[in-house]
């Protein structure tokens, strides 16, 4: 079934706003997994929000069923940026370490799924650099490019401040273990940072917390374990419920291995169909949140990442180009898994219409909100810092889409939508997305 989301986002700085979005969900989803939808649909995960029904707070655990909520009714979802967020955020990811303005930005959006761009303009900063803005909180230090943590910002008490308590937070110590096989390796993860404490809320899941731990100390693996005095904690348990307090130490056990590593070095070239070495390392590095060399050291490989390549059949490493062995390339089309015959209807009005230099297309059986997907990577486009030519051209995409609509009765309308073209084929939703081509493919 489908229901209404009104939007609203509020800050002291920054002008109150609202939208609407159209969300599907089933009786059985979860007031939080709405909320997390919609916080992903609108890159607001960054700040704590709250679900309303008439008014009233829903509490996160809720399943729909249980609130009688049916076809076409109206949820509201609050969102409260503030600055006195955004920097406790940007210090919890500094931490004791210099970092570097570009790296401090890659970090946040692992770790909140929002880019500093979206939250300054959130905060009301639409026209301040970010540079400036760490200039004028006194508890960050600058030199150059490079930020630190001021040193009267380090010193952080062991006990939870009242208004921490009044909020559900708590802090917590965690230290890490990292273990390839049977052995616990000495790696980058292993350093003094288990010293800094973490706040989390007293209702956040084990599950939750081990993927707050393991973006707070740059862990890129996903099988993990979260310990309390060496008994291990179970991933369904909230925080509170696991007998997780104030002040607790914590231990985060991962197992790293070379077949972790290697099914996300081929869901990143997957989508992309071919990267160069660099342009793979900075999509591992913003995907995960640390750098792929330091990945590939854990497990043994030095930072040499086209000996794992090599050492790994999916791949193929050709003129400096990595691609998957079952994934041929087209210097000019090809599509990868058919989809339906919406799908194939509107990749064929594309490529009868587009004034774009398409190198390939690739079709998905992935969905967003049920929808057909599709991919159009276009060459000569910058690898990064394109979103706003890529939204101009897909806005032009969907304006030469809609002479087909007169002609061709199948299609019934094409729109832009946020960050893809949405065309209604005979009651089948199909979406297209534009991206750059992969660099060693142009």
């Amino acid at each position: 079934m489908k229901v209404q989301v009104i939007v609203k986002t509020s800050s002291k700085a920054a002008a109150a706003t609202a939208e609407q979005l159209e969300v599907t969900v089933t009786p059985g989803n979860t007031v939080s997994d709405v909320q997390e939808r919609v916080a992903s649909l609108t890159k607001t995960s960054a700040f704590p929000g709250e679900m309303l029904l008439n008014g009233k707070t829903l509490i996160g655990n809720q399943p729909l069923s249980a609130l009688n909520i049916a076809e076409g009714d109206t949820l509201e979802f609050l969102i409260r940026p503030s600055d006195a967020t955004f920097v406790k955020q940007l210090s919890a990811l500094i931490g004791k370490n210099t970092v570097a303005l570009e790296e401090l930005g890659l970090l946040y959006i692992h770790r909140h799924g929002s880019s500093i761009d979206q939250v300054m303009n959130a905060l009301g900063h639409n026209d301040e650099k970010f540079l400036t803005y760490l200039e004028s909180q006194k508890c960050f230090s600058l030199d150059g490019g490079l930020v630190k943590l001021a040193q009267s910002s380090e010193q952080t008490s062991d006990t939870c401040s009242t208004q921490d308590t009044e909020h559900g937070l708590i802090e917590v110590r965690a230290s890490v273990k990292v273990y390839v096989g049977r052995f616990l390796v000495v790696s980058n993860f292993d350093d003094d940072t288990d010293e800094d404490p973490i706040s989390l809320e007293r209702s956040d899941t084990v599950s939750d917390a081990k993927k707050i731990l393991a973006a707070a100390h740059l862990v890129p693996f996903p099988d993990l374990e979260l310990t309390l005095e060496g008994s291990k904690l179970e991933d369904h348990l909230s925080l509170t419920d696991a007998g997780v307090k104030c002040g607790a130490s914590l231990v985060l056990v991962v197992h790293a291995s070379e077949a972790a590593l290697a099914s996300q070095l081929e869901e990143l070239v997957r989508e992309c169909t071919a990267l160069s070495n660099n342009d793979l390392g900075l999509r591992y590095c913003q995907r995960f949140g640390t750098p792929l060399c330091q990945a590939l050291r854990t497990l043994g490989f030095r930072g040499n990442i086209n000996r794992f390549i090599e050492s790994h059949s999916r791949f193929s490493l050709t003129g400096g180009c990595v691609t998957l062995t079952d994934a041929p390339l087209s210097p000019t089309y090809t599509t990868f898994s058919t989809g339906g015959y919406g799908i194939d209807l509107v990749v064929d009005a594309l490529i009868e219409t587009a004034f774009l230099n398409v190198d390939f297309i690739r079709k998905e059986e992935k969905s967003v909100d049920g929808a057909a997907f599709a991919t159009v990577f276009v060459k000569g486009l910058p690898p990064s810092g394109n979103g706003p030519m890529l939204a101009s051209l897909q806005k032009a995409i969907a304006a030469s889409l809609k002479p087909i609509v007169e002609r061709d009765p199948r299609i019934e309308d094409v729109s832009f939508e946020s960050d893809v073209v949405r065309v209604q084929v005979e009651g089948e939703a199909v979406c297209l997305r534009l991206m750059a081509a992969p660099l060693c493919l142009q």
